[in-house]
């Protein structure tokens, strides 16, 4: 056999065995995002069922997170335009007969295990939280959502430290023009 053909050989055995190897890898990351959630059980349960590390594993949950953020946040979550703000406005005017309305702020806290170095911040009534602010339309959809506040806050506190908070106070909304109620 030629060394030309040889080496072309080997090539394609190498990136089809590499090929194999990605696949595998994303197969596994896929796998424990989806049973993470699904089961209940933590990343130390997932070490002993799987033999890998826990962060190895926390790691794979985390990075598909991360790129299913990246990739469907433009398409699920857009940032609402002046039309859409005033279809917002016109839902609550039909469906609760709120006028003027461009949506419903709500706070909701997440229980989450005391992490190292967060001291009493996320502290509240005996348990550890992080806040969870939310604004949806008459129809229950978010049209903005926020993670990651210190369960100590109370709700304006949460709400000043949004970004949401920051655009409406600098007009960078693009929120419709004041009508007059009728």
């Amino acid at each position: 056999m030629k060394s030309g053909i040889k080496h072309f050989i080997l090539k394609i055995e190498h990136s089809t065995r590499t090929l194999i190897v990605h696949s595998l890898i994303i197969l596994f990351r896929l796998l424990f995002f989806f049973r993470y959630p699904a089961s209940g059980n933590t990343f130390v349960e997932f070490h002993y069922s799987y033999r890998l590390g826990e962060k190895t594993i926390g790691n794979c949950v985390r990075g598909v997170c991360n790129a299913l953020w990246d990739q469907l946040v433009e398409e699920q979550l857009p940032f609402p335009t002046e039309e859409s703000w005033r279809a917002i406005s016109e839902g609550f005017k039909n469906t609760a007969h709120f006028p003027n309305c461009i949506g419903s702020v709500v706070r909701k806290n997440v229980r989450v295990l005391k992490y190292p170095g967060s001291g009493s911040m996320n502290l509240n009534y005996k348990l550890f939280f992080v806040a969870r602010m939310a604004v949806v339309d008459s129809n229950y959809h978010f049209v903005y959502t926020d993670v990651g506040a210190y369960g100590k806050d109370c709700d304006s506190s949460v709400f000043q430290n949004t970004n949401f908070y920051r655009m409406l106070t600098d007009g960078r909304l693009n929120v419709s023009q004041p009508a007059l109620i009728q």
